[in-house]
């Protein structure tokens, strides 16, 4: 099959109601192009919605599916359904990784259920099929879903020196799933799989764009594959227990800052709530999530600031204001290198 990539890039007013005054139609993928882009390991796709014609539009904003190695894919999606439908396919072995970064995402991989999202937060899921089985997702009208979906075949595993011992045996369990809470750095790359940067007038045909995605596919293959087989104490010195702590110390923050309370803060006062000294705190936090706090801060408020260019309408200078900044090219500058993209292509029209 000739693949089939689409770069629709959606806007935010797709969470309005589907009609109505005022209303900006954003970007569409029709049943055509849908059933075109499709991976090649799912066999047999269909979409049980037989009044919908090839021409008519599925799906509202951006869908891209990347071969990056043999046995190695993506998808890339930040969509609204525009009709309730169940789409339905048969997969090949393999490990299925899903990120979902905003939204909701309902499926059944043969009778197991898979339900992410719906909490506000991130969510992720492994799911392990040992043989080939029917994949059903049931789209409602008007869910938003922002997600990556990273397939793995055992053929790629084993030639990546992977398909070893308890990974072999989990991916040999069938319908194995292991949920999982990626961390802020890792909605961060699958922020920027989903919208990633343009190299050259080439666009998504220019060999860097692979290898881009590539680079951040193979970083959350790494946190979750770390998330699975995390020891009593991991190959980086950091306990279940202190993730556990620093988690709950992330949810602290995030009420800070929904709050208003945020910028009062300092390190004394956080490391105080998180019950260790500055010092550790500070090494603890950089371990589990990647980077300091400061940054964590920095990214959480970019995501907030890109939620309300999406869904309230902010101009680009009052989302940098919301997100701290004093200059708005300042902000601009931020907020392309997490997203891969400029604040105002995500700016909700009118």
């Amino acid at each position: 099959m000739q693949e089939k990539a689409l770069q629709l890039h959606a806007r935010q007013t797709m969470l309005k109601p589907l009609s109505g005054k005022g209303f900006v139609p954003p970007a569409s993928i029709n049943r055509g192009e849908l059933m075109a882009a499709i991976t090649p390991r799912s066999i047999g796709f269909r979409i049980d919605q037989p009044d919908v014609a090839s021409d008519v539009s599925v799906l509202s904003g951006h869908f891209r599916a990347d071969n990056l190695r043999e046995g190695l894919r993506c998808k890339c999606v930040d969509v609204v359904d525009l009709y309730d439908m169940r789409t339905e396919a048969t997969l090949q072995p393999g490990l299925s990784l899903i990120v979902l970064v905003a939204g909701e995402a309902q499926a059944r991989f043969g009778s197991q259920p898979v339900s992410l999202g719906g909490t506000g937060q991130p969510d992720g899921a492994l799911v392990a099929l040992a043989a080939p089985e029917q994949f059903v997702r049931h789209s409602r009208r008007g869910r938003h879903e922002r997600k990556v979906v990273i397939t793995m075949s055992p053929e790629w595993l084993a030639a990546s020196g992977l398909d070893v011992g308890g990974l072999a045996a989990f991916r040999q369990k069938h319908l194995a799933v292991h949920h999982w809470r990626p961390s802020t750095r890792a909605v961060a790359i699958a922020q920027q799989m989903i919208h990633p940067p343009v190299f050259s007038t080439t666009g998504h045909s220019n060999p860097l764009h692979k290898l881009h995605l590539e680079s951040r596919a193979l970083a959350l293959i790494t946190e979750s594959f770390a998330d699975l087989f995390a020891a009593p104490t991991n190959a980086d010195g950091i306990a279940p227990r202190m993730r556990a702590r620093i988690a709950d110390l992330c949810e602290w923050l995030d009420a800070s800052l929904q709050a208003g309370t945020a910028d009062e803060l300092d390190l004394a006062a956080i490391a105080r709530h998180a019950g260790l000294n500055a010092s550790s705190l500070q090494q603890q936090f950089r371990a589990v999530q990647g980077m300091s706090i400061v940054a964590w801060l920095r990214s959480r408020r970019l995501d907030a600031a890109r939620v309300a260019l999406e869904r309230d309408g902010l101009s680009v200078a009052q989302a940098a204001e919301l997100a701290g900044y004093s200059s708005a090219a300042n902000f601009a500058t931020a907020f392309r290198k997490h997203f891969g993209q400029c604040p105002s292509a995500v700016a909700r029209a009118g």
